[in-house]
């Protein structure tokens, strides 16, 4: 599946290159670097006028990693994924991200890809706008292009696939993001990818608990990796988590935060699924969640 997907973005890369050009390149450069508002009118979506220098996912990650029990939440938005098909009938990507703001989730992850999980880039303007946590692109990112869309559509980070990239791809996609401010979640689902990860400097590292051939899930594979990564190093764990014993666990182990998307997008409440999955229980009644 995974190389069916970086196929078609191949596909998709060609079509930005040959819509844009050298343009999105200078285009986010002037969004990010210069001082002149007018520059802002480069965005691509009717987004933010600005970029928000305070929504940054690493100290979104830091700030819940003393005095607290669990790790930060990275609440995801995704209407599908290819392994479990459609996940939330009744999708609105602006009420979802009203009531994961409403919950006081830590950060907000939007899948973008349109034609696997039926995604929008549209959507992290939309996110954007109407919260204020650092947002995370969810994408399949294979080249500097993409992060240029991702900077004018208002992203505060972006996903990195250390298995989709090779080792120039890796470390120049890595270096272009940080020169354009933005945070980078570089994901490894094995012991050889990790390493090739921590040549990164200062990266982010995302467990991710799904295998990407077989789409089945344990946290078992974050709990092997973990023994291996510097204490100083930020830690995420992706997919698989369900329950707030989870998330206790994963704390306790050294994790900092967790991306959480399809236990969330299958709650009918999504303020008491959050509340539940930081607490245990839920509340005794709708939007009564506090932060953690």
């Amino acid at each position: 599946m995974l190389e069916q997907i970086l196929k078609q973005k191949e596909k998709e890369v060609v079509a930005l290159h040959e819509r844009y050009g050298s343009d999105l390149r200078a285009r986010a450069e002037a969004y990010v670097f210069s001082t002149d508002e007018s520059s802002k009118a480069g965005a691509l979506t009717a987004g933010p006028s600005e970029r928000t220098e305070g929504r940054s996912l690493k100290r979104a990650l830091k700030s819940v990693a003393e005095g607290s029990d669990i790790p930060a939440l990275i609440a995801e938005i995704k209407r599908k994924s290819p392994s479990k098909g459609v996940l939330r009938e009744a999708f609105d990507p602006l009420k979802i991200a009203l009531d994961y703001e409403t919950a006081h989730v830590q950060a907000i992850s939007v899948l973008t890809d349109v034609p696997f999980f039926a995604g929008d880039p549209a959507f992290v303007s939309l996110v954007k706008r109407v919260t204020r946590v650092p947002v995370l692109r969810k994408d399949f990112i294979i080249d500097s292009i993409q992060l240029y869309e991702s900077v004018l559509i208002g992203a505060d980070a972006v996903l990195l696939i250390v298995r989709a990239l090779n080792e120039e791809q890796l470390f120049t996609l890595y270096t272009e993001a940080r020169r354009l401010h933005l945070d980078v979640l570089v994901e490894v689902h094995d012991l050889p990818e990790l390493k090739r990860a921590l040549l990164l400097p200062d990266a982010v590292i995302g467990m991710n608990n799904r295998n990407l051939n077989t789409f089945e899930t344990t946290l078992e594979t974050t709990y092997e990796l973990l023994p291996h990564v510097p204490k100083d190093r930020l830690i995420v764990s992706e997919s698989g988590i369900r329950t707030h014993e989870e998330m206790r666990m994963l704390k306790q182990r050294g994790v900092h935060g967790v991306l959480v998307g399809e236990t969330l997008m299958r709650a009918s409440d999504l303020v008491q699924a959050v509340y539940k999955l930081r607490h245990g229980h839920s509340t005794g009644a709708h939007g009564a969640a506090t932060s953690t």
